[in-house]
């Protein structure tokens, strides 16, 4: 696709499938230089009736004076299970996810650690976790049962790679929380901040 306002060239990825019931949906997927000239990407889910959502991490700084405020803000790809499949969100007309973000132990950078803790250990933040080592969705459920997780925040071990996490199309997938991936890079920026 070729940008009219600056000919520059906006790579772009389509991903078609049908959901849960039967609807075609398009995932579309775009990167085009920023400002800086650094390749940004824009996610954004649509399907056949006219629904379109954008995937968007956004990371809130709060103090007394000021109230809150953006700090930073990071494209995401959803996942393909829970409150951020596309019929979901058809249903719900978006889905938002406010709380601390808690960054993985030592013993648990990649979410796959399943047994419950004591009580005082849920705190309902949004985890981050890194790919690896076990499914997308084994790292959302692990995150809500053993914390109560309100989200789940995967870091890519590509530097700049975004896709869609799969999913089993299960007749459980309530019981995940909202769970999205970014790219390396903007993990380690956002570790960085912690």
């Amino acid at each position: 696709i070729q940008s009219l306002k600056n000919s520059e060239a906006i790579v772009a990825t389509f991903i078609q499938g049908v959901d849960d019931t039967d609807r075609p949906y398009t995932m579309v997927f775009s990167s085009a230089p920023d400002d800086d000239g650094e390749m940004a990407s824009t996610v954004v889910m649509a399907d056949s009736m006219g629904n379109s959502f954008r995937c968007q991490v956004e990371v809130l700084t709060k103090n007394e004076q000021e109230g809150e405020e953006v700090f930073a803000t990071y494209p995401c790809a959803p996942a393909m299970f829970g409150p951020v499949h596309i019929a979901k969100l058809v249903e719900t007309q978006g889905v938002v996810a406010e709380a601390t973000l808690r960054t993985p132990g030592a013993d648990e950078m990649y979410g796959c650690l399943g047994e419950p803790v004591e009580n005082d250990m849920l705190d309902g933040a949004i985890h981050l976790v890194h790919r690896g080592s076990c499914t997308f969705e084994d790292k959302a459920w692990n995150q809500k049962n053993r914390y109560g997780a309100s989200g789940v925040l995967v870091v890519n071990s590509d530097p700049e790679d975004l896709f869609v996490m799969s999913g089993s199309d299960s007749e459980e997938s309530d019981k995940f929380p909202p769970t999205v991936l970014i790219s390396g890079n903007q993990g380690k920026e956002l570790l960085a901040l912690y």
